[in-house]
């Protein structure tokens, strides 16, 4: 498994804005890390804009190590990129 890259835009105490390390972003990538985000139990809230490659994340506090590993482990690369 892939590991993908993404990098700190923002965060505050249970909030987290990152730009995921890709050109592109096409909608049914924004569908699966949306989802993939949304099924952990530590995410109470996630959006993704396809657009930018960014994703802002809502999550408990104090679960702040759980949402980076979630985020490092995402795989949602196209195979030919």
């Amino acid at each position: 498994m892939r590991s993908m890259r993404c990098q700190i835009l923002h965060e505050s105490e249970g909030r987290i804005r990152v730009h995921m390390a890709m050109v592109l972003m096409e909608p049914d990538q924004a569908n699966v890390l949306e989802y993939y985000l949304r099924a952990c139990p530590a995410v109470t809230r996630v959006t993704v804009y396809e657009r930018t490659a960014d994703a802002v994340v809502f999550y408990t506090p104090g679960e702040r190590e759980t949402i980076l590993k979630r985020l490092k482990s995402a795989d949602i690369r196209d195979e030919e990129q």
